[in-house]
């Protein structure tokens, strides 16, 4: 049976590893708290109370982890906009383990990629749209420049007309 400080003391070292301060957080007396700490994790039915807590906790982490993977997921399967796929991704990577601090440099990089592609699927949109405009401009254009078709034969059969006369 554990005492009430012996609680404390389990649940202030499983938060900061720390024998000494869970030891003086638990009401030990600081001058002593190293001493007590060691002591204390010396007991086969603290160390084994600990482990618990610790399991626990790594269990907890790993299923609000894979949630948060999940929801970033899914998140990321529905967004359209480059760049902010681009940090979907950085994150999931990063909450997967690929991503090291020491390579976060090509998540500037991966950004700046997705930006220059969505500066030039504007632009390729925009074009689209100029050259759509300038097609009609052209055949409004080139209709109105262009005489009718009953015009031409009329004219043919005027000819005709004032050569028989």
């Amino acid at each position: 049976m554990l005492t009430r400080r012996q609680k404390e003391f389990i649940r202030y070292y499983v938060i900061t590893k720390n024998a000494r301060e869970a030891a003086i957080q638990a009401g030990y007396s600081p001058r002593s708290a190293d001493a007590q700490g060691r002591r204390l994790l010396r007991k086969d039915t603290i160390c084994k109370e600990i482990e618990r807590l610790l399991r626990k906790r790594e269990e907890e982490y790993v299923l609000s982890r894979e949630g948060y993977i999940k929801k970033t997921l899914d998140n990321f399967k529905e967004e359209r906009h480059p760049s902010v796929r681009a940090r979907y991704w950085e994150i999931l990577g990063k909450a997967k383990g690929f991503l090291k601090e020491e390579n976060i440099q090509n998540i500037a990089v991966f950004q700046q990629i997705a930006q220059e592609l969505q500066s030039n699927f504007e632009k390729m949109r925009q074009n689209t749209a100029n050259n759509a405009s300038s097609a009609r401009a052209e055949v409004v254009n080139f209709s109105s420049t262009t005489e009718p078709e009953g015009s031409q034969n009329q004219e043919v059969v005027e000819n005709q007309e004032d050569s028989k006369n």
